[in-house]
């Protein structure tokens, strides 16, 4: 496994970051989050008088029968003349050294937008993470499945996937509201830019997409059922009193394999123990590594979200 290290860089320029919110939920969230102002904000959305009242440095509306187009008949970004506007949402992430795509799924046109823009920046060589919310099981059972297929198109044109699931929040706060839930969903999809970019110099940028590589293959190999034996090792060897040795990047890395149900209890308690130890600006990465997901979707309490869940 290539250990990723941060903060080896001679840069000191920080990462310039682009927040882009797609569709109604992606909107929502860049509107209420009160991103920092080095954050570049952009709203896209097929909603016109919503998108009007967003609080966005750049908006792009984009009609239903247009964002429609995005995809062909086996979800693939049809890139290019079916795409409307990639010139302007290549214009948005202009200057731009990552870039965080915002979306809800299970409806019809925000994935398709985060999917095009995801696309755009592949091709502009930008490194992209997109956070997608994935609705609650009550909204109904082709919603849910929707929200797969959206969610398998996400993983395929972006760097990384981080899936934020609302009943995963409500079962670790079952007292937690609806409204409270979207809440912390939306704290969860806006922390990692804003650290991002207070945080990592513009040098470190392509060691943080291999996280996010690294990440996403090993939520893959975890649906899988399957473990990678070398990463696995290096996890068992690790004690208590080395993860206080480690380098925090080298713990962001390893964290990632601990979603896969088969790892031991006791890896777990070492995670919970490096998670502790772990600077607060550090722990963003270990929120995407941990990917909101699987047994370890309680350790939230532990990434610094204990007021928002208890309430």
């Amino acid at each position: 496994m290539k250990v990723v290290r941060l903060g080896r860089s001679e840069s000191k320029s920080r990462a310039k970051v682009t927040v882009a919110g797609c569709g109604g939920a992606g909107c929502n969230v860049i509107d209420s989050a009160g991103m920092d102002h080095a954050i570049r904000t952009m709203a896209l959305n097929s909603d016109s008088a919503r998108l009007g009242s967003v609080r966005a440095d750049l908006k792009l509306h984009l009609p239903a029968s247009e964002a429609m187009k995005i995809m062909t008949s086996d979800r693939r970004v049809a890139i290019g003349q079916h795409v409307p506007h990639a010139e302007r949402l290549r214009e948005g992430i202009s200057g731009a050294n990552f870039v965080n795509v915002i979306t809800g799924l299970g409806g019809r046109t925000g994935w398709r937008l985060a999917a095009a823009l995801g696309r755009v920046c592949g091709e502009s060589g930008v490194p992209v993470l997109c956070t997608a919310i994935v609705p609650f099981g009550t909204e109904g059972t082709c919603r849910s499945q929707e929200a797969s297929e959206q969610a398998r198109t996400l993983r395929r044109e972006c760097d990384g996937l981080l899936l934020i699931r609302n009943d995963r929040l409500t079962a670790i706060a079952p007292r937690m509201t609806f409204v409270q839930a979207l809440g912390v969903a939306a704290r969860l999809a806006t922390i990692l830019p804003i650290e991002i970019s207070s945080l990592v110099p513009e040098g470190d940028i392509p060691h943080l997409t291999e996280v996010l590589r690294v990440a996403g293959h090993l939520e893959v190999e975890a649906v899988e059922a399957r473990v990678d034996e070398e990463i696995h090792g290096m996890l068992r060897n690790l004690s208590s009193s080395k993860w206080l040795s480690m380098d925090p990047a080298q713990v962001v890395s390893a964290l990632a394999i601990l979603r896969t149900p088969a790892l031991p209890d006791k890896l777990e308690s070492d995670a919970a123990h490096a998670l502790r130890i772990l600077s607060p600006k550090m722990k963003c990465l270990a929120t995407l590594a941990l990917n909101c997901e699987g047994k370890n979707s309680g350790m939230l309490a532990l990434l610094g979200f204990e007021s928002q869940l208890s309430e």
